[in-house]
């Protein structure tokens, strides 16, 4: 069974996720509408780019700030975490500034091209990018004080309500202007918001700590958590959507990535209230290893496996069924993602839902991440040797198949991994049997 206080924290997340998801949808919607296949196509081109550069930036000090803030709150080691706090932020930030500017070399390559449009994108991702990392490592801070409400509702409900307002006025004022650069201006107003709104509620979160002097006497340990997860990061981002979009991009062009792009974010559905339980999860997994309670992390797992799956499947089926309509109201030539649309359901239903998703979680929250980086590595060399001619073969339904076929290998070696590892098996039906001593 999954404990009153994860259940409580997975109901927050996931309705939180669910309205966040509705106003993106929205969002996406509308920009589709306004820009066109094109200009679409050129924005989540550079959005893909951005999401791999952050795989990079923020040194994944979000997923490590859960885990660390989490850990030293149930120790009662408030200048540890006061420490870990301080300089989580300030390597993210710092990392992403200097991701943005080597990408000012590839911009102007692009310039001497005559991709103006893409440039132009291009140079605005570069001032947003580093407040985008830092809204990341900000939201994974205080998703380890447990506080699911807050770290969400800034970036999933506030975030898309104000791109979709600003897009529409813009579009009012001159809408023979709006394109894919105008509208990342208006994400980016949307992510500085966001991030001040983020900063407020940190603030407020530790306004009751003692007045103590911060701790940083464990960077050791916290560079070699962020440098396995890093790794464990940027393997899951080969396989990923922004990854798929970029290669379809490349391959069959920006037009054919925006088709893709809409339908992987439609597929996104059946994981929104999946991310949503493992984001409750995810605090609880690492206090309950770190106080040596092994019966009842048996239970959790298991718990989160049977609610992820539970929640999936009908989300899956309302896909099956209404995805034609729904990509029409992108614009006539998004049906045609409908084939990408299917595969991407099946993988995020029945892969992801049921066994992959909590697998990978569990061991990262466990100090475990060397061994999900070596299983994640080898499915994204799967990954990339099947994609790349499949795309050429068979477009974006092939990247679609073989991103479908790595995450199933994923998902049944990382099945045998915990049942090695734990004693149980973190499966949505089956009883986890007696487990060693963690």
């Amino acid at each position: 069974m999954v404990g009153g206080k994860v259940a409580t924290g997975a109901v927050w997340a996931f309705g939180i996720t669910f309205t966040g998801y509705s106003l993106s949808f929205i969002t996406q919607v509308v920009l589709a509408r306004i820009l066109g296949v094109e200009e679409y196509g050129t924005y989540v081109y550079i959005l893909g780019i951005m999401g791999a550069a952050t795989v990079f930036a923020k040194l994944e000090l979000d997923t490590t700030a859960v885990r660390y803030v989490a850990e030293y709150r149930a120790q009662g080691n408030w200048a540890g975490l006061t420490g870990f706090s301080r300089w989580a932020q300030r390597n993210a930030f710092l990392a992403a500034a200097v991701a943005s500017a080597l990408a000012l070399p590839w911009l102007l390559f692009h310039w001497k091209t005559g991709h103006a449009s893409l440039v132009r994108t291009g140079l605005v991702a570069t001032v947003v990018f580093p407040l985008i990392v830092a809204v990341q490592v900000r939201g994974g801070i205080l998703q380890g004080f447990e506080r699911v409400a807050e770290s969400q509702v800034p970036n999933q409900l506030l975030r898309p309500l104000i791109i979709v307002v600003l897009v529409g006025v813009l579009w009012l004022a001159a809408p023979t202007r709006l394109g894919a650069p105008a509208a990342l201006v208006c994400n980016g107003i949307a992510v500085l918001v966001t991030w001040l709104v983020l900063g407020r509620l940190l603030r407020r979160s530790t306004a009751a700590q003692p007045d103590i002097v911060p701790d940083v006497g464990e960077r050791s340990v916290w560079f070699a958590t962020m440098r396995g997860l890093t790794g464990l990061a940027l393997a899951q981002f080969i396989m990923s959507a922004q990854t798929d979009i970029i290669l379809v991009g490349s391959i069959a062009g920006v037009a054919q990535a925006g088709i893709y792009g809409v339908a992987s974010q439609l597929a996104q559905i059946v994981s929104f209230g999946v991310n949503a339980i493992m984001f409750a999860g995810m605090p609880s997994l690492s206090a309950l290893h770190s106080s040596g309670e092994r019966n009842r992390l048996a239970e959790v797992v298991q718990g989160l496996a049977r609610l992820s799956l539970g929640i999936a499947l009908p989300l899956g089926l309302c896909l099956v069924i209404a995805g034609p309509w729904i990509l029409g109201l992108y614009g006539p030539a998004f049906r045609a993602g409908f084939p990408v649309l299917m595969v991407l359901t099946l993988q995020n239903c029945v892969v992801g839902a049921g066994f992959g998703t909590v697998q990978g979680v569990l061991l990262s929250m466990t100090g475990r991440q060397a061994i999900a980086v070596k299983v994640t590595g080898t499915c994204a060399v799967l990954y990339l040797v099947l994609a790349i001619p499949m795309t050429h073969f068979l477009g974006p339904l092939g990247t679609a198949l073989a991103t479908t076929t790595a995450y199933l290998v994923r998902a049944i070696w990382l099945h045998r991994v915990i049942h090695r590892e734990f004693g149980f098996r973190a499966l949505p039906f089956t009883l986890p049997g007696p487990a060693p001593v963690l």
